[in-house]
């Protein structure tokens, strides 16, 4: 993968820094926010440098969804893959459906997979 900068969200520290590390051991430069309300501000803060979001789905402050509803008026097309510990979400029909939602627990190939997904990476051979 070619460098790039990911901005992970996630109330719960230890996903949060599992995500992160797994994005760093791909040579990503990670953000890191625990809420909505820190994306967003860490989100404007960033400009444009920030590439891709990897945000959980429920959060106690400011949760998943409302950070990227109010994400994309500031970066209509930053890509996102949400993560959540909930199988099915009554909230999950408002995530567009180019954005996939990976389940808790998830591996690090997983989540590499549905990260070159959003980016439209090809899968390396």
């Amino acid at each position: 993968m070619e460098r790039k900068i990911a901005l992970v969200v996630d109330d719960d520290d230890a996903v949060r820094h599992y995500v992160s590390s797994i994005l760093r051991s791909e040579g990503f430069q990670v953000r890191e926010a625990s809420d909505g309300i820190a994306a967003l501000a860490a989100l404007r803060e960033s400009g444009a440098s920030v590439q891709v979001v990897v945000t959980d789905i429920r959060m106690p402050a400011a949760d998943g969804i409302a950070f990227y509803e109010s994400a994309v008026d500031l970066r209509p097309d930053l890509p996102f893959l949400f993560i959540t510990g909930y199988a099915e979400s009554e909230r999950l029909v408002f995530i567009p459906g180019r954005y996939p939602v990976i389940t808790k627990p998830f591996t690090a190939d997983a989540l590499l997979s549905a990260l070159r997904s959003v980016l439209g990476i090809p899968r390396a051979t």
